[in-house]
């Protein structure tokens, strides 16, 4: 609970407000001391507390277990401030400021008491309160702490969430995940006239190194105290009633990071500053190190009824080399992700195929073979640009990546008449021509084609028994048959004509 302590030197300790009174307002204010000739001797800083004083039992006090608390500020205005006490007989100690969250304490040594008030009793709420407010005055000379004797500080914190996007364990099929950029903005400016052999510049840059949050990941979820540089867990973490901090978000499944750290300093106007800013994703493989910036799978129905379904994207890898590290690992984190973007490319093709093919579409689905792959790497910006593209295109030979069969008739009704063309001399309109009742023989043509698989194009295959299903019923000749083959691109053509 908060509250504020102060602890006169060589006495106990004083709850100013009374054990787990209420947390109380105050304010700061600074100036430095100095010398005749400027220099500066020590930091005067003067704080004003006030808060209220429940009493829960009558309004004489009897009874309240807050009671104590007044007690000691009847001990400060009357014996101190109101009791005609000089100075030299003020207590002087330390007094501490606790936050509401008890995250943080502010301490001010060689504090003394300059004045304490306290308002009438007030009941007209049915609670019996006064409201009580102190004023010390804290003392550093120079000696005391050079390093804090600065012109300015300041430490400020943000996150944000990106645009990028990234998939839970690098499953192009799982959960998208948002990241964040969280930042740390730390400046300071030494007082250009203090004593000592240290610079304003050097002040400024000692108080933003102390300051700054250099942890792993793990440090986001960490308790801040009032010495460590941890990122306050109330700042980006929800709790589990579901009351966030200033953000509101959990981050503690967020384990891979990124950090960039950008310096600043003016040695002649004595600054310096230090921004941080980390990049957080969900998850802690080697699969989150990349970032999928587009995924397209799309389908088309070809005008022969054949449906094809190609998966196209890029990703990006993401540096995690180190903010002091002068190369940049993105493409090696590109290629980590991009098997496992392959390894669900057919799953993704086939849960589009099964939603939008055509109703004519073969029993057989989708073929999981890969009926062309295109990659392309972009060394310079780490990023890699990949196509899939399968069918659903049926073929007689399972080690085949298409195919294509032809067929022709040639009188297959014995439509084609037998004629007898007879030329007469002198017979100006043409030549007799007379149906003698037979036909021709029948025919019948039937072509093949293959593209081998890679792998499948040492061997020439054999596509005879394919074309035998198509040669004409009853009897039948063959009266030509041609194979052409082709190792270099797998190409395999087979036509076979028949008479019959």
């Amino acid at each position: 609970m908060s509250n504020a302590i102060f602890t006169p030197d060589g006495k106990a300790a004083m709850n100013l407000f009374g054990s787990g009174g209420p947390f109380p307002n105050f304010s700061t204010s600074c100036e430095y001391t100095k010398s005749d000739d400027g220099t500066i001797t020590g930091l005067k800083t003067t704080i004003n507390i006030s808060g209220k004083i429940l009493f829960s039992g009558s309004s004489d006090r009897t009874g309240s277990a807050l009671s104590s608390a007044f007690t000691i500020f009847e001990h400060f205005s009357a014996d101190k401030v109101g009791g005609g006490k000089k100075a030299d007989d003020q207590d002087t100690g330390t007094l501490e400021i606790t936050s509401a969250d008890g995250s943080s304490t502010d301490t001010y040594p060689n504090s003394t008491l300059m004045s304490a008030e306290a308002s009438a009793l007030d009941d007209s709420a049915h609670m019996f309160y006064r409201e009580i407010s102190y004023t010390f005055e804290s003392n550093i000379t120079a000696s005391d702490d050079d390093e804090e004797i600065l012109e300015s500080q300041s430490e400020e914190w943000s996150i944000e969430e990106n645009q990028e996007k990234t998939f839970e364990d690098g499953d192009p099929e799982g959960t998208i995940r948002s990241s964040y950029t969280i930042s740390q903005n730390l400046s300071a400016s030494g007082k250009k006239d203090t004593q000592g052999s240290t610079s304003p510049w050097a002040q400024a840059k000692a108080w933003c190194l102390a300051r700054v949050c250099t942890g792993s990941p793990t440090d986001w979820t960490a308790s801040k105290s009032a010495n460590d540089k941890a990122l306050d867990s109330s700042f980006v973490v929800k709790t589990a009633g579901g009351v966030g901090g200033a953000a509101g978000i959990d981050l503690t499944e967020f384990k891979k990071y990124t950090v960039n750290r950008t310096y600043s300093s003016n040695i002649s106007e004595g600054s310096f500053s230090l921004n941080t800013s980390w990049v957080v994703r969900y998850g802690e493989g080697t699969t989150d190190d990349a970032q999928v910036d587009s995924l397209d799978v799309s389908i088309e129905t070809s005008v022969e009824g054949s449906t094809s379904v190609t998966v196209n994207g890029s990703i990006t890898g993401i540096d995690t080399s180190g903010d002091a590290s002068t190369t940049n690992n993105k493409m090696v984190n590109a290629r980590n992700q991009l098997p496992v973007i392959e390894g669900k490319a057919y799953a993704l093709a086939s849960a589009l195929y099964a939603t939008h093919k055509p109703s004519y579409a073969p029993s057989g689905g989708l073929k999981t073979d890969v009926l062309s792959k295109s990659i392309g790497e972009n060394q310079a910006e780490g990023a890699i640009t990949f196509s899939y593209s399968y069918n659903d295109e049926e073929v007689d030979n399972p080690d085949a990546l298409s195919q294509k069969i032809s067929i022709t008739d040639d009188n297959k009704d014995r439509d084609v008449k037998v004629l007898a063309i007879i030329a007469i001399i002198g017979k100006a309109d043409g030549p007799i021509i007379q149906d003698i009742g037979t036909t021709p023989e029948r025919k019948k043509s039937a072509s093949l084609e293959w593209v081998m698989k890679q792998g499948k194009r040492t061997t020439q295959p054999d596509g005879k028994d394919v074309l035998t299903a198509y040669a004409p019923a009853g009897t039948s000749y063959i009266v030509s048959k041609n194979e052409t083959w082709s190792e270099d691109d797998g190409a395999y053509n087979l036509s076979i004509d028949w008479v019959y």
